[in-house]
């Protein structure tokens, strides 16, 4: 099993909880973004709980198997029984489209996913994000250590339409956190990467708990994904989007 299954199974469930959480929060984030990293890394603090994909609706698909028996609210209440730490913080990593497709699918679900904090990560370098994003659309291959059926397909198109969907998706963020009065904490993928330990930190004290060595816990993790195929796309697209610039001055 790939190590992110590994993750949603219950060898990684906290010791079960009767209680609610005493303290909520969700990575509100894109594809491609870091999140996964992130997520670990606060999971490995042991003060964060462990933020996982919990209302994607494909990863709902495969971890209903063993929680909630068919039933989304009796899922969602399982999911919080294992996934909330010893110290009560559930946390839980969620896209935009995350919600829309809940509506369509579990509407009754809704009212149930009202965060008290929001983590909001982004990735400075879009382009780069753009890239790894047609990458693993074209692939369907979204973590390190899974080998593709065929090698990916360079496409200045596809980058150019990821880099839309990602503008369209932060737009889409920001409307949210309007429409919510969220004041969520930002933060940055490159930044996460150089400062893990500031991040956890950070995270802690924008959610009101304690961060201690004591509580570190052993969680497994993945590799980056980005390699010479993505070094070789980046710079492809810049050269090419250089002409195009060049071109359309001309006229």
């Amino acid at each position: 099993m790939h190590v992110i299954g590994r993750l949603y199974s219950d060898e990684f469930d906290f010791p079960l909880r009767t209680e609610a959480p005493d303290i909520s929060y969700t990575i509100a984030t894109l594809p491609r973004s870091g999140s996964t990293h992130l997520s670990i890394e606060l999971w490995r603090s042991g003060v964060l709980g462990s933020p996982l994909e919990y209302i994607n609706v494909g990863n709902i698909g495969a971890i209903t198997g063993r929680l909630g028996g068919g039933d989304i609210l009796r899922y969602w209440s399982e999911v919080q029984a294992r996934r909330t730490g010893p110290n009560g913080v559930f946390g839980y990593k969620s896209f935009a489209m995350n919600f829309l497709n809940i509506s369509r699918r579990f509407p009754q679900l809704l009212p149930h996913l009202a965060p008290a904090h929001v983590i909001y990560l982004v990735r400075g370098d879009k382009l780069a994000q753009a890239v790894s994003y047609a990458r693993a659309m074209q692939t369907r291959i979204w973590f390190a250590g899974v080998e593709p059926e065929r090698a990916p397909e360079y496409s200045f198109e596809a980058i150019s339409r990821c880099l839309g969907m990602i503008d369209n998706q932060e737009a889409t963020w920001e409307r949210i956190f309007n429409l919510t009065n969220a004041c969520p904490l930002r933060l940055e993928y490159g930044e996460v990467r150089k400062d893990p330990a500031g991040t956890i930190e950070r995270v802690a004290a924008h959610i009101g708990v304690a961060v201690s060595a004591d509580a570190r816990l052993d969680i497994p993790g993945t590799d980056v994904q980005s390699d010479a195929i993505n070094r070789e796309w980046l710079a492809r697209y810049r050269k090419e989007a250089h002409a195009q610039s060049a071109a359309a001055a001309s006229i």
